[in-house]
């Protein structure tokens, strides 16, 4: 779900669908081992505040004595070293925002987890939301700064990574707990509620100018397999058979938005 940004992003520039950068293969590998790093520094912090919220009244000296901290900040740093070659290039700048953007997303995810309240459905649109941040960042890479479509596509890229999220959610619940869970009608009117959401922000995109149509069916493919899942949430029948499908939902996804948009 982190890389196929970057091969929309290279398919786009291949089409020469906005004027292109001269990044080189340098930059591309610089930018996805950034992202890689940030994303790991991100799940140790995010695995250390668990670990850490457990202690309850304690948890901040807990969390402080926790080895995942100092692998998230290792993690972290690392990512900063990456990307600092890309930061500095005048036509990059927009990057320096987006790692901001995510940096302040790490510490509101790391509060979100402390609250205990990461699965609910907000916490899991939040971190879709922060995962979607590889797509813009990709794209400023790919075309040396931010260019007018660049929105509609990052809604694009937060409603696929959402979808797949919320999909997940539901089809583990039937999977681990079955189809008698408690817990399963709640996730499945919950992504039914998301899918008809998807259509209204796209319509708005779209009367807005900001997605074209032939773009915003790209989505169609993940559409049909939510339908799918709502109508038989028993569709998958390992976990591993899960995320296969989810892998190839981001693989179909990524080449018609780099084809379509």
């Amino acid at each position: 779900m982190l890389a196929w940004p970057f091969l929309s992003a290279a398919l786009l520039g291949l089409r020469d669908r906005w004027p292109a950068a001269n990044a080189g293969w340098l930059d591309w590998l610089l930018l996805l081992l950034a992202a890689a790093f940030a994303y790991a520094a991100f799940d140790s912090l995010r695995r250390a505040m668990r670990q850490a919220r457990a202690r309850g009244a304690g948890w901040p000296s807990a969390f402080i004595r926790n080895e995942g901290l100092g692998w998230g900040l290792g993690y972290g740093l690392v990512a900063l070293a990456l990307g600092t070659r890309l930061f500095i290039a005048p036509e990059h700048r927009v990057l320096c925002w987006l790692a901001l953007i995510g940096t302040v997303a790490l510490l509101l995810n790391l509060a979100i987890v402390r609250g205990r309240v990461e699965r609910s459905l907000a916490g899991e649109l939040f971190g879709a939301l922060t995962l979607s941040l590889a797509m813009p960042a990709a794209l400023v890479l790919a075309f040396g700064g931010w260019r007018l479509g660049f929105t509609g596509l990052w809604t694009l890229a937060f409603l696929f990574n959402a979808s797949g999220i919320l999909y997940a959610r539901m089809c583990r619940e039937a999977v681990v707990s079955g189809i008698e869970s408690a817990g399963l009608p709640g996730k499945v009117r919950q992504l039914a509620s998301f899918m008809l959401a998807s259509f209204v922000i796209l319509a708005v995109q779209i009367a807005g100018g900001k997605v074209g149509w032939a773009a915003a069916l790209s989505m169609l493919p993940m559409w049909l397999m939510m339908r799918a899942g709502i109508r038989n949430p028993m569709i998958h029948s390992t976990i591993r058979a899960l995320g296969y499908t989810l892998m190839a939902q981001a693989i179909v996804f990524a080449l018609l938005m780099g084809i379509t948009a």
